[in-house]
């Protein structure tokens, strides 16, 4: 009889793979580190998928609630293990470094330009040959963009992005002080979010750095940059594509 305490079945997540079965405290504080946790807080305040998920009325966004349903109704947790891990574990495993043993197995294995295959003798020196095969490996990825999500076997995929969880964080803590204070100035709202200006950002004026005015300036432009981009952010999440704040099109 199984276990109530294991995961279903063996997962592989992006980034990390495992082959065994995980205690389901371990996989759920795992995924809790993935971008998807993130993703599903956005689709939770988003407007426009609270809304599509009463009324089904978005036909942009139907195709994003087809994958993950209604999240407003379920713990991350919950969610996760009936909805979450079947869209983002692997179906197949990634593949790895391999002792090719069959001179035509790359070939027929695998994609044209794809693969290499290196011959070692094994009568050179063990830090030779790794020094040689590191020298051959760094001339092959020179100009080679490698998107780990484009070979991923999931049913859903991130956008290849360098966003920062962190950044999203912020984003969604700003919207929800905007949310909960609509009559504060963008200033008020930056000082109770606490965001922190760069400070080398500032003029090299002294007199204009100390002028309160210009400070106020400075956290406006911010907080309405940050909000713009929390929209933006909210807007491609709940049409599947995350994380993303590029303006819509």
């Amino acid at each position: 009889m199984e276990n109530s305490t294991q995961s279903p079945r063996p997962i592989k997540l992006m980034p990390e793979s495992f082959n065994r079965v995980l205690p389901l405290k371990e996989e759920t504080k795992l995924a809790e580190k993935l971008p998807v946790f993130w993703w599903c807080k956005c689709l939770k305040v988003s407007d426009e998928y609270s809304t599509h998920s009463r009324f089904k009325n978005n036909p942009e966004i139907a195709d994003t609630y087809n994958h993950f349903g209604d999240v407003h109704k379920m713990h991350f947790t919950a969610w996760w293990m009936k909805i979450g891990r079947k869209l983002f574990t692997l179906q197949k495993p990634l593949r790895d470094v391999k002792r090719i043993t069959a001179r035509n197995e790359s070939q027929s294995r695998y994609p044209e330009n794809d693969t290499i295959l290196i011959e070692v003798p094994l009568t050179m020196r063990k830090q030779t040959a790794i020094r040689k095969i590191k020298e051959i490996l760094n001339d092959v990825y020179k100009d080679r963009e490698v998107d780990i999500q484009k070979t991923s076997t999931a049913k859903i995929k991130y956008k290849k992005s360098k966003i920062r969880m962190a950044t999203i964080d912020l984003l969604l803590h700003i919207r929800k002080i905007r949310k909960r204070h609509p009559k504060k100035t963008l200033f008020e709202i930056g000082n109770i979010a606490g965001v922190e200006l760069d400070y080398f950002a500032r003029s090299t004026d002294i007199d204009e750095t100390l002028d309160d005015a210009y400070e106020r300036r400075r956290m406006t432009i911010a907080v309405s940059r940050y909000l713009k981009q929390a929209d933006n952010l909210l807007h491609n999440a709940a049409r599947g594509i995350f994380p993303s704040l590029k303006p819509p099109q």
